[in-house]
């Protein structure tokens, strides 16, 4: 949500007259700041000996150049600040400043990046004592090769404790021990393609990666999400397996490693999640606090290659379980969802009006609803407006579900409320 806000508050700037600002950080710039963050500028600049310019981290929690937090555990905040200055192009640069008794600012610590630009930085307690570690991850042209370094405070200088190319990290508290480990996707290599490393700490010292191989048919990452299911942490992965088809695959966190999750029969979950909408990702679609694996039924008559039935798994070490059933449509984006206990009990079929549609009984071939799509400017006829419902709308169409037998009815909620933008 934060780097939407990002995107919007720039287009809104250049649909004002005079507004000049060419790039998303100059632009940001402009916001005043605090009077503590231009004394803590004003400082860097006099440090560096010319008007830096400030580094915006690309993603994550912390989307500010500047960041306070007590490094060194003395009970102050020292400012962190990312920015790049022409001394040191083109790598970005971190600073450390400390407040002193006068109230003035001044650096005592300078670290030069890894490259252009700041991805994140994150701020966190993951090895025991009163120090916080920094981690910064550094990326620049190439989003393959970014490389994220931890930072530690030491014998009152600020060291490097490790370093790692990546595609993506995460930082969470996995072991329930009360400090917080990193859980990082490396950027692939020819060798040894995607892995999932482990890192935490013990006794005060950082251990060594555990390091889980990924599924070797996974060619680059496209999201992952780590999270709950039941006791267990989890970390769900979603990963392009061709330049056409994604899939996805799930690890547990038992005790002081990763497992695959459970799949049921022979395959991997890896293989019956494969699926060629590379917007059909992993969500919590029943906002239950809880990721869920979309799996696709490609069975649809012909002609109607714009739906599919979709059921929605969750994953962990001992067992599969179904949360969600429905109905996606691919060419809309939204997905329908229906009692768990329709699947396989149900067809779908055209019917003799236009965008419209109908889901019967497999059985009895009777008709449990019906779907309607009408475009924005077009109203609903009198007698649609009698057993229609509106269950979903968007600046471009609106969904409209009718409810036929008195057993969909029963179900109306879940149905009607049931509507989500999938992609």
């Amino acid at each position: 949500m934060k780097k939407v806000c990002l995107v919007l508050l720039f287009v809104l700037c250049l649909s004002f007259v005079g507004c000049s600002a060419t790039t998303v950080e100059e632009l940001l710039i402009a916001p005043q700041m605090s009077e503590t963050q231009r004394d803590v500028v004003l400082a860097l600049n006099a440090y560096v000996g010319e008007k830096v310019k400030l580094k915006y981290p690309r993603q994550g929690d912390n989307l500010s150049p500047f960041s306070f937090y007590d490094i060194n555990g003395d009970g102050k905040e020292e400012a962190v600040v990312t920015y790049a200055d022409e001394t040191h192009v083109p790598y970005a640069q971190v600073a450390i400043l400390s407040q002193q008794a006068t109230g003035e600012w001044v650096v005592t610590h300078h670290l030069e990046g890894l490259d252009t630009d700041i991805d994140k930085i994150e701020f966190s307690k993951i090895i025991e004592g009163e120090t916080t570690q920094i981690i910064i991850g550094y990326v620049g042209r190439n989003i393959s090769e970014k490389n994220v370094v931890m930072y530690s405070y030491k014998d009152e200088q600020i060291v490097s404790l490790y370093q790692q190319v990546y595609f993506e990290f995460e930082i969470e508290d996995l072991t329930g021990e009360g400090l917080e480990d990193i859980i990082l996707i490396s950027a692939p290599t020819v060798q040894d393609g995607l892995q999932l490393y482990f890192l935490t700490s013990q006794d005060g010292k950082l251990k060594p990666p555990q390091i889980t191989y990924l599924d070797p048919n996974f060619s680059e990452i496209l999201q992952f999400y780590i999270g709950k299911d039941g006791k267990e942490n989890v970390v769900v992965i979603d990963g392009y397996i061709s330049s056409n088809e994604i899939a996805t695959q799930v690890m547990s966190y038992i005790e002081d490693g990763f497992v695959t999750s459970y799949s049921d029969g022979d395959k991997s979950i890896p293989e019956v999640t494969k699926r060629d909408n590379l917007n059909l990702i992993s969500r919590d679609i029943d906002l239950d606090g809880r990721i869920e694996v979309p799996v696709v039924d490609k069975k649809m008559p012909q002609g109607l290659d714009r739906f599919k039935w979709v059921t929605w798994y969750e994953y962990d070490q001992y067992e599969q379980l179904e949360n969600v059933f429905g109905l996606l449509d691919e060419e809309e984006g939204y997905f329908v969802r229906l009692p768990m206990f329709w699947k396989d009990e149900i067809n779908m079929a055209r019917s003799t009006k236009e965008n419209q549609w109908v889901i019967k009984n497999k059985r009895t071939s009777d008709v449990l609803l019906e779907l309607l799509i009408k475009e924005k400017d077009e109203q609903l006829k009198t007698y649609e407006k009698a057993v229609f419902s509106l269950a979903y709308s968007t600046d471009e169409f609106d969904l409209y579900i009718k409810l036929v037998d008195s057993f969909s009815k029963a179900y109306s909620k879940t149905i009607l409320n049931g509507v989500t933008k999938v992609q």
